[in-house]
C-alpha cells in the first residue's frame, strides 16, 4: 500500500513538473521574424521596439530577430548608417512572423534616403487585419459613398480591437476623412493607456489643431539629459537665437549636415546663437559615439524613446532631421531652415 501511494506521489509530482515546464514555456513564448529583402540589400538592419534595439545580418536577401515584446508593440525596421522610412509599422505579437520588405533608394528636395516597403506580412492577428483592411479599400475605391463605408470599417476594427496599436494608427491616417464628431467617437473606443504615445499625439492634434506648434507659436518648453546625465531645460535659454535639431546617429543626412552646421556654430555662438540637438536614439552608447566622431559641441540632449517620447510627439516628429528655429523670446522663427537660410539670419541679425 506503501509503494501504491509513494507511486501515485511520484507521477502527481512528474505530471506537476511538467505541466509547470509547459505553463512557462508558454509564458515565455516570445516572437520570430523570418524575413526577406527585395532590392537594395544592406548588411545589417536594425529592429526598434519597446525602446529596445535589435540588429541583424543579411545573409542572402534573408535576416531573422527573435525576442518577446508587449501586446501588439509597434516596430521600426531600420537600415544603419542611413535614413530610412518605412510605409508602415510592424506590428509584434509573441507568434512567428514571415515579413517581405523591399528597400529602395529615394530623394525627396536635397535629402536621400531609403524607402522600407512592407510587401507581406503574416503570422499575427494583426497581419489579418491589416491585409483584410488592404483588401477593403480596393472595394471603396470607386465608390460614392466610400467615406461612410470607411469609418465603418475603421469603427469596426476599433470596436474589436481597441488596444491594437494598428486601430489608432488606422484612427491618426484616416481621420481626415471624418468629422472632428466622428473621430473623437472612435478615439472613445480605443484603449489609449495601451497605444503608442505618439499616436495619441497625433490624434489630439488633429482633434485640437492648436496643439500643432507653427511658425510665430510659443515653443513647448521641455526638460532633458545631456551626455552626463544632468537635466537641460530649454527655458534656461531666452535672450539667445537657438536651433532645436532633431537627430540620430542611424540618420545619414543628419550627420552630412553636422561639418556645415559646426563651423554656422562657431562663427556665432559667441553673438548669443546656440544649438539644442535632440536625439531621439534609443540607443544611449551610439549617440555619444555619433557626437564624438562628428565632433559637435553643441547642447545634446537624448529622449531615448524613438518618435514615441514626449518631447519628439509635441514637436511632431515624423522625419530626421527637423529643426526649429526659436528667436530670443521662446518664438517659433522658422521650421527646417536651411543652413544657406540660417547663415544669412544670424549674420543680419
Amino acid at each position: 500500500m506503501k509503494k501504491i501511494i509513494m507511486k501515485n506521489l511520484f507521477i502527481a509530482i512528474t505530471l506537476a513538473l511538467i505541466l509547470t515546464s509547459c505553463q512557462n514555456h508558454e509564458t515565455n513564448k516570445g516572437f520570430q521574424i523570418n524575413g526577406t529583402i527585395v532590392g537594395e540589400v544592406p548588411e545589417k538592419i536594425y529592429l526598434e521596439y519597446d525602446n529596445k534595439v535589435d540588429t541583424a545580418l543579411v545573409q542572402e536577401n534573408k535576416f531573422y530577430f527573435s525576442g518577446e515584446s508587449t501586446k501588439f508593440s509597434e516596430a521600426a525596421i531600420k537600415v544603419p548608417g542611413l535614413s530610412a522610412f518605412a510605409n508602415e509599422w510592424i506590428y509584434l505579437e509573441n507568434e512567428e512572423i514571415d515579413l517581405k520588405l523591399n528597400i529602395a533608394n529615394k530623394k525627396s528636395g536635397q535629402h536621400e534616403y531609403k524607402l522600407i516597403s512592407v510587401d507581406t506580412i503574416s503570422g499575427t492577428k494583426t497581419s489579418i487585419i491589416r491585409s483584410e483592411f488592404q483588401k477593403f479599400l480596393k472595394t471603396i475605391k470607386n465608390k460614392k459613398n466610400k467615406d461612410e463605408l470607411l469609418y465603418n470599417k475603421i469603427e469596426e476594427i476599433v470596436e474589436t480591437n481597441p488596444e491594437n496599436n494598428y486601430s489608432s494608427y488606422l484612427l491618426s491616417k484616416y481621420s481626415k476623412e471624418f468629422t472632428q464628431k466622428e473621430t473623437q467617437s472612435l478615439l472613445d473606443k480605443i484603449d489609449t493607456t495601451a497605444i503608442a504615445a505618439n499616436r495619441l499625439e497625433d490624434i489630439k492634434r488633429i482633434l485640437n489643431p492648436e496643439r500643432i506648434l507653427k511658425v510665430g507659436d510659443k515653443i513647448a518648453d521641455f526638460s532633458l539629459p545631456d551626455v552626463n546625465g544632468q537635466m537641460v531645460n530649454t527655458k534656461d535659454f531666452r535672450n539667445k537665437i537657438v536651433l532645436i535639431d532633431f537627430w540620430a546617429s542611424w540618420c545619414g543626412p543628419c550627420r552630412k549636415k553636422h561639418p556645415k552646421l559646426k563651423r554656422i556654430y562657431d562663427d556665432y555662438k559667441n553673438d548669443g546663437f546656440e544649438i539644442i540637438g535632440v536625439s531621439t536614439d534609443t540607443n544611449i552608447n551610439h549617440w555619444k559615439k555619433a557626437i564624438v566622431k562628428d565632433s559637435i559641441d553643441w547642447i545634446n540632449l537624448n529622449e531615448n524613446k524613438n518618435y514615441n517620447g514626449k518631447v519628439a510627439s509635441r514637436y511632431n516628429i515624423r522625419a530626421l532631421p527637423t529643426t526649429y528655429l526659436i528667436d530670443n523670446d521662446g518664438v517659433i522663427i522658422s521650421k527646417n531652415i536651411t543652413l544657406e537660410e540660417l547663415k544669412d539670419y544670424l549674420s543680419n541679425s
